[in-house]
């Protein structure tokens, strides 16, 4: 039998068929994605069919058709529909391990979100919600998804199409007055080299859409599998697309940041099997990009010469530059006629070449009361206003965003995008610059409004132990009226503001009072003013001690204990610790060194250590 297979092999019929099977292997295997296995992994979820309140239409074939993409561009997916709450945490904790190594690692997850108290969460099917607290033992949370993507070497993403309006706070009992329950998902934090996309950002709520898929899935699916689009461009691509669709009432928002190094879905170089004629253009020898257009856009229609060279030099090798530059020529042509109907003029002689302009520095931020508005928009038109200050930022413009009420001198309930404050003759010097780009800038004097020195029965002394900390000069502190970011901003603490009194800090925000404005603030941003602070031990019985461990969680050995009466115990720092409230803090107490829950730590303000 063994002779015989071979002898087939002399047939020169035979062997030219063989030849071929191996050709149509090899291809076979060149046009598999080009990636190992295991490099990329994907858990998807979907989540519709609720038990408790209304099933969404969409999930389900967000999941399928995003777990169908993700797999054209290369990674392992693996999918799941409708978990409750013991298969969600589960298949979590099993993509864990999957993604540990992997260097991309994703989970896309569509369904039900809910924020309570700053905190957010996945929510199963089977969960009920019927009180606030329900959410700490029914639902998962955010940080359980972060957890399982961080194994990753290159880039982890979470992706949630989950910011849809919460159709159980109309029937949840709060049992307490202080804990808040928020419109959409409150904004994240994540480590270097992970991405959070929300479908909307946070604090607003995403639509599920009308057709087989919501618009955020939607824009995904359009560009995800484009060729060579670096993954913070997909992500302004699928920002546009999302608010084109939902007429600019639904924003897109991505948190995180990634390292220098470019990173793709699917490489320039690769087209794998992604259907580049999913967002048909027409065809070009430069694509503009979506800033070179948006700033053609802005100055097409413009009559000076001066802008439409500087979009020349700023943007060459765009398709829109070959229009600029026969506009320039227009113009001139133009300017000479006008000329000529006045006074005749010899030939033309050929103009000198243009030599571009060196890129002007703008004076430091000042002392002064004059500020450069390069746009202002009304409180309901935020998207605009960081639309025109991503526009000038991205031609070396250092503006800012500032709420007009906290100043004298300016129209009121505005977002104003900004230069300044300078003297007035340096913002005059300065405006001819702003005006190349945003052409109606203009001057205003205006000062900040600050609480007034002198204490009243509404209004504190600035002798508080607190001071802003980790906020930028040209920034400020907002202050709400409630302890998350859906309230409403009450006013602004400067970026130097001491003497701040803090108290009731729960959850990562402290009540604070400065001069007469109080409210709100997010405790990430407050520090105590080079004040030595002890704490006492609260809420423990007489009989019983607070357990001070070797590591952030009752899972780590007890190394000693404090009395429940016990004072003078000396914080060094505190962190978040995944699955708790509060913080975990290092502390010292007479011998005693080791991690302790803030829950049970209290400073003489009724402050838990942060």
């Amino acid at each position: 039998m063994m002779t015989k297979r071979w002898d087939a092999f002399a047939n020169p019929a035979h062997t030219r068929v063989i030849a071929a099977l191996w050709i149509i292997a090899a291809a076979l295997l060149m046009a598999m994605p080009a990636h190992a296995a295991g490099d990329r992994v994907a858990l998807v979820i979907g989540n519709s069919a609720y038990d408790h309140v209304s099933q969404l239409p969409n999930p389900s074939n967000d999941a399928q058709d995003m777990a169908a993409a993700l797999e054209r561009v290369g990674f392992e997916v693996d999918v799941a529909l409708d978990l409750g709450y013991e298969d969600l945490r589960r298949k979590l904790l099993s993509f864990a391990a999957t993604a540990r190594g992997a260097e991309y690692a994703l989970v896309f997850y569509a369904g039900h979100g809910i924020e309570v108290d700053n905190q957010n969460y996945l929510v199963p099917v089977d969960a009920e919600l019927a009180t606030d607290i329900a959410a700490q033992f029914e639902a998962v949370p955010l940080d359980m998804v972060l957890q399982s993507v961080s194994g990753a070497t290159k880039l982890s993403m979470v992706l949630l199409d989950a910011c849809r309006n919460n159709p159980f706070a109309a029937s949840m009992e709060r049992t307490s007055a202080t804990r808040s329950i928020g419109r959409g998902l409150s904004p994240v934090e994540p480590g270097s080299g992970t991405l959070v996309g929300y479908a909307a950002e946070g604090g607003s709520v995403a639509s599920d859409g009308d057709g087989r898929n919501s618009p955020y899935t939607e824009g995904l699916l359009t560009y995800l599998e484009k060729p060579g689009l670096e993954v913070n461009m997909l992500f302004r691509q699928v920002r546009d697309h999302v608010m084109r669709e939902t007429a600019n009432e639904q924003r897109p928002f991505v948190y995180g940041s990634l390292p220098g190094e470019s990173l793709y879905l699917v490489p320039p170089d690769d087209s794998g099997t992604a259907d580049t004629e999913t967002t048909p253009s027409p065809p070009q020898a430069n694509p503009a990009t979506a800033e070179a257009r948006l700033a053609w856009e802005a100055i097409k229609d413009t009559e000076s010469k001066a802008i439409i060279q500087a979009y020349i030099d700023n943007y060459p090798d765009s398709i829109y530059a070959v229009f600029a530059r026969a506009r320039l020529v227009e113009l001139s042509q133009t300017e000479r006629e006008d000329v000529a109907e006045v006074t005749p003029e010899p030939e033309p002689e050929p103009e000198p070449p243009v030599t571009p302009t060196p890129a002007y520095s703008y004076p430091p931020i000042g002392s002064g009361d004059s500020f450069v508005l390069l746009g202002a928009f009304s409180l309901d038109q935020r998207a605009k206003a960081e639309e025109r200050l991503s526009f000038v930022s991205g031609r070396g413009v250092p503006a800012y965003i500032i709420e007009t009420s906290n100043y004298s001198g300016m129209t009121a309930n505005l977002y104003a995008v900004v230069l300044g404050p300078y003297s007035r003759n340096i913002a005059e010097s300065v405006l001819p610059e702003a005006r190349r780009y945003i052409s109606d800038a203009y001057v205003r004097n205006a000062t900040r409004k600050t609480a007034s020195t002198n204490p009243s029965a509404n209004c504190a002394a600035y002798d508080g132990l607190w001071r802003v900390t980790g906020i930028r000069s040209d920034d400020t502190l907002n202050v709400r009226s409630g302890p998350s970011t859906s309230y409403a901003i009450l006013g602004e603490l400067p970026p130097d503001a001491t003497g701040i009194h803090a108290r009731g800090c729960v959850n990562g925000w402290c009540k604070v009072q400065w001069g007469c404005l109080s409210g709100f603030a997010y405790d990430k941003y407050l520090a105590t003013a080079g004040v030595s602070r002890t704490y006492k031990v609260i809420d423990h019985r007489p009989d019983d001690m607070l357990n001070v461990r070797t590591g952030t969680s009752t899972d780590y050995a007890i190394v000693g204990r404090i009395p429940h009466n016990g004072t003078n115990i000396v914080v060094h720092r505190c962190v978040e610790a995944s699955g708790y409230i509060y913080n975990w803090c290092e502390v010292s107490y007479d011998t005693v060194r080791g991690w302790a829950y803030a829950r049970y730590l209290q400073d003489a303000d009724g402050n838990h250590p942060h």
